[in-house]
């Protein structure tokens, strides 16, 4: 995933429109799920003629979370588990390509569709299967 130079004005725009749109104040959070760990804008505004206009957001990166893994799968916290399931499905994914290359599509959608145990088990699969095929083979722990 890239970097979007736009992000902090989408949430500019998307805050004003949800404001318009009910008239109430607008809490909004911004959670980033790209791998690019210093890309964090937190701000957008622009001043025109002495007229200044500016949005600070809390943001939320699911790759600060990395080495919080064990605490994130043995929490209640749904989003905990949320973020936990995304850092080990780009875990897994990184790890399969390293040993076996470019991951076929019927890698992608195990992937996608996989549950934190099975994740898991194909991070230590991957250290000793000789084929990608024995990592979901040796793995099947559903």
């Amino acid at each position: 995933m890239r970097t979007v130079p736009q992000h902090a004005e989408r949430m500019f725009i998307y805050h004003y429109r949800i404001f318009d749109r009910y008239k109430r104040p607008v809490a909004i959070l911004a959670v980033l799920a790209d791998s690019h760990k210093n890309w964090k804008p937190t701000s957008y505004g622009f001043t025109v003629l002495g007229s200044k206009l500016s949005l600070e957001f809390p943001l939320a990166k699911l790759t600060d979370y990395e080495k919080r893994l064990d605490e994130l799968l043995e929490s209640d916290n749904v989003f905990g588990w949320i973020t936990a399931a995304h850092i080990l499905t780009k875990k897994t994914k990184k790890l399969l390509e390293c040993r076996f290359g470019l991951l076929p599509e019927w890698v992608s959608e195990q992937i996608k569709s996989a549950k934190s145990k099975d994740l898991e088990a194909w991070c230590e699969a991957v250290l000793t299967a000789p084929t990608l095929e024995d990592v979901f083979k040796k793995s099947d722990v559903s």
